[in-house]
């Protein structure tokens, strides 16, 4: 039985060469996009220049593999918090999609202090009432939407989220090597405080700071939680790719189909709870239709409409559909064809939160685009697949639920 993970050559070929291919795209897209806004402000807050769209693009996914990362630890946490056993045996590839987590945070601390005015508008002269770029609305906001407040929060968000990563770690470690009930009730407080750091803060602040603010004059009260369900949903997708994967190659022997199910049962459910909270923000702006609101829905409407409606259509109406029946859960094959759909569904969603607002009016979405998601998932699987090798028991198999594990059944 296989029973430590090994990233062979093979894999990591495949990976490299996806990565090459992203970044062949992302040239070629570059090379056809290489006039575009030649000449303009590129500080400007809706410039369609070449740098916008790199910016834009990369700042998106990154973003996206961020919050997968962060979800991941998320229900690794509600997990062993309620007791749970059926997920002893994929908790350690949980804890690899965290492993992620170090790389997205250096991309975002480099987007941050590089490309901040790019990014955020309210970071451009606004404050000053002499100005003649004076905003009184973002005016009003400046206790909160300033550059000082924004790097306090962000370092202390970093610094949780890598905490949580390396207790997880050096807890599921030592388990492996030295099992102990005291490891396990450690294991439990680890993730009573996680749940709390990374929904109620890290959730919240930074999708506040991070992706909302990018539209400063706009904002929602459902949003932290629509942009964590989207995020969740990818999480889940790339968690049954992994288990599928190892599965094909002889890893994790008592995973079942049972498991399998269950984790379907995730994408299947978070999807309509994603689609609920969507439903539920532009129905209520769509219907006020306050001005002020409805910006947020125009700059996509009118410019971004495929993208709109295909997002809609690949991480509701087709999960809905193919995820419905208990059969269809069981089916490894269809699930990870919806799987892949997924990912790339949520992908257009962080596409839809981020970039028709810094290129309005339609044109953000080309082979950049496609390019730098295509080099970046290579990069981040990568990663994800060499920290899972870096685990001597992958299936937790001196976890005290384990047996719990083995017999799950549903």
């Amino acid at each position: 039985m296989k029973n430590t993970y090994i990233f062979t050559p093979e894999a990591k070929g495949y990976l490299i060469k996806g990565f090459v291919v992203g970044l062949i795209l992302l040239a070629i897209g570059v090379a056809l996009n290489w006039n575009v806004g030649a000449g303009g402000d590129h500080h400007h807050e809706h410039a369609a220049t070449l740098r916008t769209h790199l910016i834009a693009n990369i700042y998106s996914i990154v973003l996206y593999g961020f919050w997968i990362g962060v979800t991941a630890l998320f229900f690794l946490s509600a997990t062993t918090l309620a007791l749970g056993g059926w997920h002893i045996q994929i908790q350690k590839v949980l804890l690899a999609i965290g492993g992620t987590l170090p790389f997205s945070i250096l991309l975002l601390a480099v987007f941050f202090g590089l490309f901040n005015h790019d990014l955020f508008h309210w970071t451009h002269d606004l404050y000053d009432p002499n100005s003649p770029t004076y905003d009184a609305i973002l005016a009003s906001k400046r206790d909160y939407l300033n550059m000082g407040r924004f790097w306090a929060f962000a370092i202390a968000l970093f610094l949780m989220v890598l905490t949580i990563y390396y207790l997880w770690h050096k807890n599921l470690n030592e388990m492996d090597v030295n099992p102990s009930v005291k490891l396990f009730d450690r294991s439990r407080a680890i993730a009573a405080g996680s749940i709390f750091v990374l929904a109620m803060l890290v959730n919240t602040f930074g999708s506040w700071d991070w992706a909302m603010s990018i539209q400063p004059h706009w904002y929602s009260t459902m949003f932290s939680w629509y942009l964590m369900a989207s995020a969740a949903v990818g999480m889940f997708s790339v968690l049954f790719i992994i288990i599928f994967y190892l599965k094909r190659n002889e890893y994790l022997p008592h995973v079942n189909e049972n498991h399998q199910h269950d984790v379907a049962k995730y994408m299947f459910a978070i999807s309509i709870f994603w689609t609920y909270v969507w439903f539920s923000q532009f129905m209520l702006i769509w219907y006020a239709n306050i001005p002020e609101e409805t910006l947020y829905f125009t700059k996509r409407l009118n410019g971004y409409s495929i993208m709109f409606y295909a997002s809609l259509v690949l991480n509701f109406i087709l999960p809905f559909l193919a995820l419905m029946k208990r059969d269809s859960k069981r089916k490894s094959n269809l699930v990870l064809v919806i799987a892949v759909l997924i990912i790339i569904g949520h992908w257009f969603d962080f596409f839809n939160m981020i970039v028709p607002e810094l290129i309005a009016g339609g044109g953000g979405f080309n082979l950049i685009s496609i390019g730098a998601f295509v080099a970046l998932s290579s990069v981040f699987i990568y990663i994800a697949l060499a920290t899972l090798s870096r685990y001597k028991d992958l299936s937790s198999s001196t976890h005290p639920y384990i047996r719990e594990s083995y017999g799950h059944h549903i």
